[in-house]
């Protein structure tokens, strides 16, 4: 099946692109999302599922640069651990924010929380474990305490090579 903005939620596998990769909406933003083992996360609760491993790419925010870290480490981790990875809102090899102005910091933010909602209303039992590189780090950080604060089970974080000064002033990154 073809790849179509029409279509969130479908696989992206036109052209011999992975088929853990699919489109979603996301709070009105077309985003790429990764997903090992395919469709398991958003395919409908499965109590097998106890931890779902968030990944929030760094710089420039496109997931599929990270699939086979994603598909390598849900492999090592196992049964029971599923692994989604989510672009970063406008970030696409595809061009799916074209003519959008660019996504600012709180803008992304907004992004990663209505994302990290829809991955626990998809697997309501699962732990959380949200893992950020470079400035995906920054936004996993950001967005802990809104979920602590709706009681939605997080395990921990892990940040790889993570941007946490202020980054917003030059020569801070």
């Amino acid at each position: 099946m073809a790849m179509s903005a029409s279509t969130p939620g479908t696989p992206c596998n036109a052209g011999g692109v992975d088929p853990s990769l699919t489109i979603r909406n996301v709070n009105g933003v077309l985003a790429e999302v990764l997903q090992f083992p395919p469709d398991l996360v958003f395919g409908g609760p499965d109590g097998n599922i106890r931890f779902v491993f968030v990944f929030i790419p760094g710089s420039p925010g496109i997931v599929e640069f990270y699939s086979e870290f994603l598909a390598t480490l849900q492999s090592s981790l196992g049964p029971g651990v599923a692994c989604v990875g989510l672009s970063l809102a406008g970030h696409s090899v595809r061009n799916l924010g074209l003519g959008r102005p660019p996504f600012n910091l709180t803008q992304q933010l907004a992004h990663i929380r209505a994302f990290l909602a829809q991955v626990h209303r998809a697997q309501p039992h699962a732990r959380l474990m949200l893992c950020g590189h470079s400035i995906g780090s920054w936004l996993a950080l950001q967005a802990l305490p809104e979920l602590e604060a709706a009681k939605i089970p997080v395990g921990p974080a892990m940040l790889l090579c993570p941007i946490l000064q202020d980054h917003r002033r030059p020569n801070m990154g």
